[in-house]
């Protein structure tokens, strides 16, 4: 069934591309409405921040789907009673009630691929050829009634249902759906796609988990291309994987891709600020002595350099820089003087310490201070940076562009040092105590200024303020956390458990910015910033991540794809086979956060010989299943098989040893048996007749009998 413009408008999708478009209609055309198998069940949880608000927030197009599904069932629900109560003459339409309670039922657990159970024959039978998608059908189900009502009824009371109802009643109760297809025509009235709009969108916040090896950093590298050059995931996914990792290691090099990894040790202050030791002060003063300078953090400056500048059509052609800076520089003292007047007459700015001569060298003596300053106006400002003037502690009086290189002219009596600048605005008279944080302007010559180039350009009638619409397409930048469940998450993310919010990002309807505690600047997330974090299951589960961060990212599992070591033998023991029975082994021993990863045998497929396979038993298997099984050598030998071989000339990897005797003697209670790894086995074909050789061993079936 096509989308409708009713339902487009549901969805939020009015404006949005074609692409998008069509993928969501793909989806409707080709997912039952909930797609559930062992492996891969959505989490219906999603659906209820849609249950919530009558103008919901799609986390994804997932979710859209799964959410538009519902409103259908609901729809034909209500069309199917209401029909039903007219042929028996009660002329009475169907009520919230009646579409709860046919829910309720159709959705109950327990069966497989059915439409409408028996119970609603008589109720329902002359509607009950109308097929009503529920479950796909390899699904087993396993919940109780209550487990799937409680899902669907959260809070009790039917509320879910309920507020669906009751915000979508004209949707539920209107004509059948028969209006003109929105993808196939575009009336009059509906906006054409803005084809700038990123299409097939993810979640901002994304964490991809699983175990050891599955591929989770491997796939980093595909989401993060999909995101900077919005495309769909699955395109890039059929890309030979090594152009698409010269694609994202040029967008790393460009500074729209970034890669951390999280451990134990790292802090707030490296993340988003702190204070870092230096010596002199800024202006050099007390030389020798330390202080304390704050330091920006990768992610608060990753933030900033992924602000995009929205700048009116009088701003284009200003030479910016790609990330300019902001610069704050004193124009000999504040107030009117010689030097500023001279300086905003003749397109340049000045400084001096001229008594270190023209040329600076690791050899200057800065006896007069002034180090900090003249390493930021020879080596730290560039062209298409943004330099305001000091007039007073909290007013600018000139706003420009650096345009030159730093120059030496002789001709001034003092502040020799030059740089060319292109002023945008002069002899204004701005206060940015507010927009620097609250701060004044300190007497040191020349330093960064943390306000968005946006602000700026905005306060000078050449922008617009961060958060309104920009005539520049805006570009996605990928900040990725390796291992991000092994650092203290909510120590390090701190005021950013708000900020990375959707809903709360820049140029967001809630959109929200708080006071950093060291540099007291304004910080929000920008919404072109997504964040994506790897976790390792088997290192630490998500249930023990902080809750308010769990719930602010979108959770994609990376399972273990065995299907990828098809075709690769090992003197005829087959490598899917192998690590898939180990698999299925471990989750019946232990749980399915602990399973092995297929990339350990990856390289059998190019080296598959006998002592690759036994180096990969032995230095990646066998760790892990110690570490997994705390050293229990009898659960360790069931996932091995060696507790099935039982025949003269079966050879085992771990074999049982009974020595309660010859140690404690015969009379001893204590426990005697021992056991002993014998490494020389992972390099005998013999020893893995029960882990996916061609005689069915894969499926634990016994040695074949060779007589």
């Amino acid at each position: 069934m096509m989308l409708t413009q009713e339902e487009a408008r549901i969805l939020g999708l009015e404006g949005c591309s074609q692409e998008q478009l069509l993928y969501i209609q793909e989806r409707l055309d080709t997912w039952p409405f909930i797609e559930i198998s062992d492996r891969d069940r959505p989490d219906m949880n999603k659906l209820l921040p849609c249950i919530q608000d009558k103008e919901p927030f799609f986390q994804n197009d997932e979710v859209r789907v799964l959410f538009l599904q519902l409103l259908r069932q609901m729809r034909l629900v209500y069309k199917v009673v209401t029909e039903k109560k007219m042929k028996e003459g009660k002329k009475k339409e169907a009520s919230q009630t009646d579409v709860h309670d046919t829910l309720t039922q159709l959705h109950k657990p327990g069966r497989e691929d059915y439409w409408l159970l028996p119970k609603f024959e008589n109720r329902l039978n002359h509607w009950k050829n109308l097929k009503i998608p529920l479950y796909s059908n390899d699904y087993k189900a396993t919940e109780s009634n209550r487990e799937i009502n409680e899902k669907f009824n959260p809070e009790g009371n039917n509320s879910a249902l309920k507020k669906i109802f009751e915000n979508y009643k004209d949707y539920i109760t209107g004509e059948q759906l028969q209006d003109v297809p929105f993808i196939q025509s575009q009336p009059e009235d509906i906006p054409m796609p803005d084809v700038t709009h990123s299409t097939y969108s993810l979640p901002k916040n994304i964490i991809l988990y699983g175990s050891p090896g599955t591929g989770k950093t491997y796939r980093t590298v595909q989401y993060a291309v999909a995101i900077v050059e919005n495309k769909p995931l699955a395109e890039i996914e059929t890309e030979e994987y090594g152009d698409v990792v010269r694609r994202y290691r040029e967008y790393k090099d460009k500074g729209r891709i970034c890669f951390i990894t999280f451990h134990q040790s790292y802090e707030y202050e490296e993340f988003i600020e702190g204070l870092r030791p230096r010596l002199a002060d800024e202006d050099g003063a007390n030389e020798g002595e330390l202080s304390y300078e704050i330091h920006e953090g990768v992610f608060k400056a990753f933030c900033r350099d992924a602000e995009t500048v929205p700048v009116t059509e009088q701003a284009q052609g200003l030479e910016l820089a790609p990330n300019p800076t902001v610069w704050k520089i004193s124009l000999e003292r504040t107030g009117d003087n010689p030097t500023r007047r001279e300086c905003l007459d003749n397109g340049h700015i000045r400084i001096g310490w001229d008594g270190y001569g023209p040329n600076l060298s690791e050899q200057t003596e800065y006896k007069d201070g002034g180090r900090a300053a003249l390493d930021a106006f020879y080596n730290r400002m560039q062209p298409g940076d943004i330099v305001l003037s000091c007039y007073s502690h909290k007013v600018v009086d000139a706003v420009g562009v650096v345009t030159g290189e730093p120059e030496w002219h002789d001709e001034y009596g003092s502040y020799k040092r030059l740089r060319k600048v292109r002023w945008l605005a002069k002899d204004i008279r701005e206060n940015i105590y507010h927009r620097n944080g609250d701060k004044v302007l300190t007497l040191s010559t020349l330093y960064k200024l943390s306000i968005p180039v946006a602000e700026i350009l905005a306060m000078i009638g050449m922008g617009e303020p961060a958060g309104q619409p920009a005539h520049q397409e805006q570009q996605n930048f990928v900040f990725i956390i390796d291992e991000i469940n092994r650092g203290n998450m909510a120590k390090i993310f701190g005021e950013l458990m708000t900020l990375i919010e959707e809903s709360k990002r820049l140029g967001a309807k809630e959109e929200k910015r708080v006071h950093l505690p060291y540099s007291g600047d304004s910080f929000g997330v920008p919404g072109n910033v997504y964040i994506i974090g790897t976790m390792n299951t088997a290192d630490r589960s998500i249930a023990l991540m902080d809750a308010a961060l769990r719930r602010r990212f979108s959770f994609v599992e990376i399972p273990p794809e065995p299907k990828l070591l098809e075709g690769t033998m090992v003197e005829g023991i087959h490598i899917d086979r192998l690590l898939d029975l180990f698999n299925r082994r471990i989750e019946a021993l232990l749980d399915r956060d602990h399973v092995l990863g297929h990339a350990a045998f990856l390289g059998l497929k190019e080296n598959a010989d006998m002592a690759a396979l036994a180096a990969i038993m032995k230095n990646a298997v066998l760790p892990l299943l110690q570490e997994y099984f705390y050293n229990d050598y009898e659960k360790i030998r069931l996932v091995l098989g060696d507790n099935q071989k039982t025949q003269s000339d079966d050879v085992k990897f771990i074999d049982e040893l009974e020595e309660g005797v010859e140690l404690f003697g015969p009379h001893a209670d204590a426990d005697g048996t021992r056991y002993s790894i014998d490494l020389k086995a992972f390099e005998n074909p013999v020893a893995y007749r029960y882990l996916g050789l061609d005689n069915g061993a894969g499926e634990d079936a016994a040695p074949a009998d060779e007589h």
